[in-house]
This record gives structure tokens, sequence and C-alpha cells, in this order.
């Protein structure tokens, strides 16, 4: 029995899976208590431990993780019952990707990272746009604060020969700047909050998309176009779903 947990353990791709089941264990237990402060900050240690562990590349990705963290926590507090199975598996699954892109396992590291980190946008925009009540100048700070350190993150894992960590920061500036003014018109449409939260995706992955073709030097007008018609066919499918109302 330990030869083969040894053997297992010396495979990277079962490692991941291990962490990724106690992941779902941790979150079980976190569900169990109600996700009430206790449970989520032993659901935040316990996890923590599972990333950590190696210490590789940890602060490479530490920020998209704690968002992943407090935002999920959050998130699946609020899933009704009959949901929490699916979220906690696509949870899981996120988690795995992280993992992978972290120790290197992934094959396709950009693509996976790309898929974890517009996913923690998305949480992020769901809980801004589930929020009741009218603007308040704290939840918008936040909205620009996280949109910031993700957009700064993003730029630090995309090879960017030639560009200097201050036109990267000030790209991220720039794009959480312009990410904070979506969001504030997209709140004023009378339409649900999941859809103004896809929108809102919608416009991050196009902003970081052009800014990164920007740096790369790969900006030319097919991709222009390319990212302008597939806003405008997004946005049109997002309103279309719609049940407007005021």
């Amino acid at each position: 029995m330990a030869t083969e947990l040894k053997l297992v353990l010396r495979n990277p791709r079962s490692v991941l899976l291990l962490k990724t089941v106690l992941f779902l264990g941790f979150l079980a237990l976190a569900k169990i208590g109600g996700f009430g402060w206790l449970p989520i900050l032993f659901f935040i240690a316990a996890t923590s431990v599972l990333f950590f562990l190696p210490f590789f590349q940890t602060f490479s990705y530490f920020v998209s993780f704690g968002f992943f963290l407090i935002t999920g926590s959050v998130f699946l507090g609020k899933l009704p019952e009959s949901y929490f199975f699916l979220g906690a598996i696509i949870f899981a699954a996120l988690f795995y990707l992280l993992l992978g892109v972290k120790s290197l396992v992934m094959v396709d590291r950009v693509r996976a990272y790309l898929l974890f980190h517009l996913s923690v946008f998305f949480l992020v925009f769901i809980l801004f746009f589930q929020s009741t009540g009218e603007f308040n100048t704290f939840s918008l700070l936040m909205v620009f604060a996280v949109s910031y350190l993700l957009f700064r993150e993003f730029f630090k894992f995309q090879d960017l020969p030639g560009i200097s960590w201050r036109q990267k920061n000030i790209f991220s500036w720039a794009l959480a700047f312009l990410s904070l003014q979506a969001v504030w018109v997209i709140k004023i449409l009378p339409i649900g909050f999941i859809q103004s939260a896809s929108l809102s995706l919608v416009l991050v992955f196009i902003l970081g998309n052009l800014a990164g073709n920007y740096l790369n030097g790969k900006l030319d007008r097919q991709t222009l176009l390319k990212d302008i018609t597939f806003l405008v066919l997004a946005a049109l499918l997002i309103f279309t779903t719609s049940r407007w109302g005021i």
C-alpha cells in the first residue's frame, strides 16, 4: 500500500487530482458548517496549504488565487442548495487548472491560466451586480482595485519581451479604469445580474486581448476587427437573452 502511494505521489497529475479531491472535501466541510466565519476561515487556510506546497511560483498567482478563494466562498455560500454540487465541481475544476499552471503540468498553460483568470473576474462581477441598492463609492473602488491587481498579474504572466514593468503597470491602471467605467455603465442597464456580469466579462476579455496584442506588436486591423465583431455578437446574444425591466 505504501509503495503504491509513493508511485501515485510521484505522478504530478495524480498529486493535482489528490489536492483537488481534498479541496472538495474542505468545501463540503464549509457547506456543512453553513459557510460561517470559522468554516470559511478553515476552508481558506486548508486550501492555501494545498496551493502553497510545494513553494514554487506561489506568488506569481497569489492574487488570482486569493480572490478566487474569497469570492468563491461568498458565491457558493449564496448558491441555492440544488446548484451547490454543480458549483463545487466547477470550482474544483478551476482549482485544478490553477494548480496545473503553477506546477507547470498543464500543456497549454496560457489558455488554462486565461480561463482561470477570466473566471475570477466573472465571480467579482457576479457579486458586484448581484448586490442590491444604489451605487456606493466603496464597491466601485473595490472593483477598480481588484481589476488592477488581476490585470497586473495577467501582464506579469504574459511573455512580453522588451516591455518594462513600468509599462505593464501603466496598462494595468488604464485597463482597470476602463473596466470601472464599463461596470458603472452596465450597472445602469435594466438587465439581470448574470447578463451584466457576462457583458462585463466580455469587455474585460476584449480589453486584455487588445492590450496584450498591442504590447506584443501584433495589433493589426484584422485583430481589431475580430475583437469588435466578437464584442458586438456577444452583446447581442446577452441582450436578446435578457429580461429588460426598470
